[in-house]
Formats: C-alpha cells, sequence, structure tokens
C-alpha cells in the first residue's frame, strides 16, 4: 500500500532530489523513472509552465525556485479512486402501506436503515424505482444520516447530502434517477443510513421496486 505524507513548504536550491525508479510519486506523478522525468511531468510537478527543474538520469535537479503550498508525495504508486459504492435499502416489491404525511421511516419501518463507511466517497445519488399506484401530490423519499443507530424517526436530523435530494413519488411506472450531489461533510466516515419518506395523505399505498443510493 502507498504510503502518503505532506509538505507544506518546499525550497529547493540547487539541490537535488532521486528516487530508484518508480519509487517516488510527487503531485501522483512519477519522479526518476527509468531515463529520468520529462520537462512537461516536471511542470505539473512545479506547477509553473517555466519550471527550472532539469533531470539527468534518475535525480533532479532544481534550480533557484521555491515551491510553496500543499505538496502531495508518496512512495509508491498512486492509490486508484475507490470504486462507485452501491448501497440498497429495498431489493424486492414492498409497498408504503396509508403513508403517512408525516416525516418518517420509509414503510413506517427502521429496517430500512443501514450502515455505511464514507470516508473514500464525496459524492450521493438516489436512484428510486416506483412502481404501481401513485402517492399523495406532496409525497417524497430522501436520505438522513446518524453516527449513532435510532429507532425513532424523530430523531434523524440531518440530510445526507447537501443539498438534500428528495425524490417526488406521486407517479408510477417510472425510475428516478438523481445526480450527484455532495455527501454533508459530517457524514464523511463510517454513519448510520436512513430512508425517509413524507408527504403521503395516510390513504393512498405508493408501490415500489428497488430504491438504492449510489457513492463515489
Amino acid at each position: 500500500m502507498a504510503k502518503n505524507f505532506k509538505v507544506n513548504l518546499l525550497t529547493l536550491s540547487g539541490q537535488s532530489v532521486t528516487a530508484a525508479p518508480g519509487a517516488l510519486y510527487l503531485n501522483g506523478v512519477e519522479v526518476g523513472g527509468g531515463g529520468g522525468v520529462t520537462q512537461p511531468q516536471l511542470d505539473a510537478l512545479s506547477g509553473y509552465a517555466n519550471s527550472q527543474f532539469s533531470a539527468t538520469g534518475n535525480a533532479l535537479v532544481q534550480r533557484d525556485l521555491s515551491i510553496s503550498g500543499a505538496l502531495q508525495a508518496q512512495i509508491g504508486a498512486p492509490a486508484s479512486p475507490p470504486r462507485a459504492m452501491v448501497v440498497p435499502f429495498v431489493t424486492n416489491p414492498v409497498t408504503a402501506t396509508n403513508m403517512a404525511a408525516a416525516l418518517g421511516f420509509f414503510a413506517g419501518s427502521a429496517g430500512y436503515v443501514t450502515f455505511a463507511d464514507l470516508t473514500q466517497y464525496t459524492g450521493v445519488r438516489f436512484v428510486v424505482n416506483k412502481t404501481a399506484t401513485a402517492g399523495a401530490a406532496a409525497s417524497r423519499l430522501f436520505l438522513r444520516y446518524r453516527s449513532t443507530f435510532n429507532a425513532t424517526a424523530s430523531n434523524w436530523t440531518t440530510d445526507l447530502s447537501n443539498p438534500n435530494m428528495m425524490v417526488a413519488v406521486n407517479n408510477q411506472n417510472a425510475m428516478t434517477v438523481s445526480g450527484y450531489q455532495p455527501i454533508a461533510a459530517g457524514a464523511l466516515g463510517p454513519v448510520y443510513i436512513a430512508l425517509m419518506g413524507t408527504g403521503g395523505d395516510g390513504a393512498l399505498d405508493p408501490a415500489f421496486g428497488h430504491i438504492e443510493a449510489h457513492f463515489l
């Protein structure tokens, strides 16, 4: 596994940085691979179009140039970005009998709460397969999170995304796929996620197929 470290200020003047071939990466740019690095790679590393880097073999020589700001460096190849993660809430057909007007758990059950580690993710989208029987005009589904599990719907007060994704379910035989939204800052870690609903009329029984969240 690659090991990462940061340098907030780097100043090199008449010095060289050496690396075994393929061993050192700076800002995702391989330094010292094969016969050295190219000027475009060095320009990308330095952040200046006309950097004073030069390469000789596996050594970088930098003359009278300071690089300030955050510099990401790592030993080993850059880590691959995480794959998209799918978190299912509903996998078999279900009916939200007498969907309530008040905010509550989907289908009135805390059984639609799940757990996920969102540490490596930044965005989320909401996918709802709406089948037979449209919900009331104001009926919506959405997602909220907590750091601890709780079986009382009113204790789930924080939306999973910012802005919140609210999917209207006053339709039928339709699939809604929201756009990706930023995950709320407080949810960027191990969290419990609840499928919530609101806006029913206490009489209609909207039906659903798959309901899931996608994270990337």
